[in-house]
């Protein structure tokens, strides 16, 4: 269904909110860790979260999405790991369905990684990558690109 166009300029069609997801307490068994598709960061040190988690709970939970084993990571790759070391054995997470639209998917996990700190060099790259493998068309691949290149690192803290 498309969007009226608004202030002189075309819309493209909606698309699922991310708010279309389900939250669920999910076994940690269930989560393939091996499977990267969607990891943007480049740390992987859970120390930080180690030290919260167990006092403050688990603040933001992990994005996920269905797949043949049972889940693959969106969002919360460190906090799952971190989870598993601590010897959960269960958590809450939002769901997306597996016939979620990937690109959305893909901005979801870019989203989720940009608004905690600028993404570095790499992270970007993955970013854009990532959006390349997932994207439905080259309008719609432009304009995301777009946003990571503005929210992303500036050159000062590329180049220090």
């Amino acid at each position: 269904m498309a969007s009226k166009p608004s202030g002189g300029h075309k819309e493209s069609k909606s698309i699922t909110p991310a708010t279309a997801a389900r939250t669920e307490t999910v076994s940690l068994t269930d989560i393939d860790t091996q499977d990267r598709t969607y990891r943007i960061t480049t740390r992987n040190q859970i120390e930080d979260l180690l030290d919260t988690i167990p006092s403050l709970g688990l603040l933001h939970p992990p994005v996920l999405i269905e797949n043949t084993s049972g889940y693959g990571i969106v969002c919360g790759f460190r906090r799952i790991a971190a989870c598993r070391q601590l010897g959960w054995r269960m958590l809450s997470a939002r769901i997306h369905a597996a016939a979620q639209d990937r690109f959305q998917i893909a901005q979801l996990a870019i989203a989720d990684n940009s608004l905690q700190r600028p993404l570095n060099l790499i992270e970007a790259s993955r970013a854009l990558n990532l959006l390349m493998d997932t994207c439905p068309d080259r309008h719609r691949l432009e304009k995301a690109a777009l946003v990571i290149v503005a929210a992303g690192t500036s050159p000062a803290a590329a180049f220090p």
